[in-house]
């Protein structure tokens, strides 16, 4: 199953989420390697600004070599700076990782949390809006239940 961020944007047409990436052993250019590959990153840019928090004095760097939109070395601190004072008001906050250390900060600084050995990326944009109308039918279909029991009835006992 795929755990797309992007789908808990309320405003498809703007960048509503902030997702931040660990580098090692989360992405696939990290010491260990990790399952995020430059694929799943590219698939979210539509939708999040994108950054790289670690712990790895590089972070900068590697942020700025994959076009990304931030990178900060750090933990929790890192964190509550992109959320307070880079992205401040957005929708969502969610760090890409792989230890529970990781989790810990994240959860930390009020950031929703991912292992990288879940994340596959992001629904492209006609996907979240296909998967929404979709989800609305459904919704629409369960609450007209009730209404189409009481004109069967209507209908029988006429």
């Amino acid at each position: 199953m795929k755990v797309c961020p992007c789908r808990l944007s309320r405003n498809p047409d703007e960048k509503t989420i902030v997702i931040a990436y660990d580098v090692d052993g989360t992405l696939w250019l990290g010491s260990p390697a990790g399952h995020v590959t430059k694929e799943m990153i590219d698939s979210c840019r539509w939708c999040a600004v994108q950054g790289i928090v670690s712990g790895r004095a590089d972070a900068e760097e590697i942020a700025k070599n994959l076009d990304l939109d931030f990178g900060l070395t750090g933990g929790t601190d890192a964190l509550l700076k992109v959320k307070n004072e880079l992205y401040p008001n957005m929708e969502a906050y969610i760090h890409v990782a792989d230890t529970y250390t990781d989790e810990v900060e994240a959860k930390n600084a009020n950031w929703d949390f991912i292992y990288a050995g879940v994340f596959e990326g992001c629904y492209s944009k006609e996907e979240v809006q296909r998967r929404k109308v979709f989800r609305g039918l459904t919704n629409a279909t369960i609450s007209l239940a009730p209404l189409g029991l009481l004109l069967l009835y209507m209908w029988v006992v006429k």
